[in-house]
C-alpha cells in the first residue's frame, strides 16, 4: 500500500479544527483528501484510496493498460460492471443536459493536449475531422451485457469531467459502511458524509477564479450529505497569440467553451458523478441556458461567476451562501420558482 500522508487541514474548509485527521494521496492527477471527524480512521482511509486507485486503473484515458484505453483502441467491448456503471451515468447525464456534457470527447481532448503537459492550438481542419465522432450517438452501452460499441474509430471515451466525482461516490460508500463522518475532496470534487460529532455544519469555501485578489469568493454553510463540484477556466489553460484557451471543450464546436463564464459550482444531493458532470455542462451552457436548466431542475443549486465579475447564486442556496467581505464580485440571487400550491 502506498504511504498515506497525514495533513493538518483541508483547503476547502474554513475554521478547520486541529484534531480532525486528514489523509492525502496524489491520485487521478490531483490531490485527494479524506478528513475524518470524531476519530482517526487510518484503515478506512486505506480502503478509500485503494478504491480510487482501482477506479483510476480502469477508467484512465491516458494509461494504455486501462480498460477504457482498451475500449478506445477497439481491443475490448465487454467492460467491468464498474466501468459500465460509469458509462451509463455519463450517457444519462449527457442526455439530461442535451449534450453540453459529453464523455466521448477523448480524441478532441487528446488533440488539444490538455491531458498531457504540452497543450497546443489545433487547426480548425483537425477539429472538424474529429467532431462527428464526438456525437453521443457514436457510443452505445448495453447495461445487461456490459458491452459498449463505438460506432466510429475516431470515437473515444474520456471521463476527466466525471471520473473524480464517480470516485468520490465510492469513497463515500466506504465511509458510510464504516460509520465514519468525513469530508471528501478529490481535486475540488467534494462530498460531505454525515454530521460532525459536535453538531457544527460543514463550511465549504468557493474559490475565486481570479488570479489576483482574495482566493475565496464565498462560503457555503451546509448540514448533512452534499456533493459539490466546480468547473472553471482557471484550472487548465494556455495562451496562444494573447488568446486564452481553457480545457473545458464545448461538444458542439470541439473548442474551449466560449460561455462568458469563469467558473460554475454545482451543489446537490445527487451523486458525486452527476454533480461533477453537471458543473461541466452548466459551464458549457453559459449563464442564460444554465439558468433555464436549473429552473427545470430545482433540486440542484448553482453558483455562476462570470467574466465580467458577477456572481449569481440560485435561490435554493441563499440561506447557506455568504460572499466574502472583500469580494470583487457583484452578487445577485435568483428568485425561487413560484410554488405550485
Amino acid at each position: 500500500m502506498k504511504k498515506i500522508l497525514l495533513t493538518l487541514c483541508a483547503a476547502v474548509l474554513t475554521g478547520c479544527p486541529f484534531g480532525s485527521p486528514a489523509y492525502t494521496e496524489w491520485l487521478m492527477g490531483t490531490v485527494c483528501t479524506v478528513r475524518f471527524y470524531g476519530k482517526s480512521e487510518t484503515a478506512v482511509a486505506g480502503n478509500c484510496f485503494e478504491a480510487i486507485r482501482e477506479i483510476e486503473r480502469k477508467i484512465s484515458a491516458v494509461d494504455p493498460q486501462s480498460e477504457v484505453s482498451a475500449v478506445n483502441a477497439g481491443r475490448q467491448q465487454t467492460v467491468s460492471p464498474l466501468t459500465g456503471d460509469l458509462i451509463a451515468v455519463s450517457l444519462k447525464t449527457a442526455a439530461e443536459t442535451d449534450g453540453a456534457f459529453s464523455p466521448v470527447l477523448g480524441r478532441l481532448t487528446a488533440l488539444w493536449g490538455f491531458s498531457g503537459e504540452a497543450p497546443r492550438l489545433p487547426a480548425d481542419e483537425e477539429i472538424a475531422r474529429l467532431l462527428p465522432a464526438a456525437r453521443l450517438s457514436a457510443a452505445v452501452y448495453d447495461s445487461e451485457r456490459h458491452t459498449v460499441t463505438l460506432k466510429s474509430r475516431q470515437c473515444a471515451f474520456d471521463f476527466g469531467a466525471v471520473g473524480k466525482g464517480y470516485a468520490s461516490d465510492a469513497v463515500k460508500k466506504i465511509c458510510e459502511e464504516a460509520g465514519a463522518t468525513a469530508l471528501i475532496d478529490l481535486g475540488g470534487n467534494i462530498q460531505t458524509v454525515g454530521t460532525k460529532p459536535d453538531g457544527t455544519p460543514w463550511i465549504i469555501s468557493i474559490r475565486s477564479p481570479l488570479t489576483v485578489g482574495p482566493a475565496e469568493a464565498a462560503t457555503l454553510t451546509l448540514s448533512g450529505d452534499w456533493s459539490l463540484s466546480t468547473s472553471g477556466d482557471y484550472q487548465k489553460f494556455f495562451y496562444e497569440n494573447g488568446v486564452k484557451y481553457h480545457h473545458i471543450l464545448d461538444p458542439a464546436t470541439g473548442k474551449p467553451a466560449d460561455s462568458g463564464l469563469r467558473s460554475v459550482t454545482v451543489v446537490s444531493q445527487r451523486s458525486g458523478a452527476e454533480t461533477d458532470a453537471l458543473s461541466t455542462a452548466l459551464f458549457v451552457m453559459g449563464e442564460t441556458k444554465g439558468i433555464e436548466w436549473q429552473r427545470r431542475n430545482p433540486d440542484v443549486g448553482v453558483i455562476w461567476i462570470t467574466r465580467d465579475n458577477r456572481l449569481i447564486v440560485t435561490g435554493n442556496l441563499a440561506g447557506a451562501f455568504s460572499p466574502t467581505a472583500d469580494s470583487p464580485f457583484t452578487v445577485s440571487t435568483l428568485p425561487l420558482p413560484p410554488s405550485n400550491r
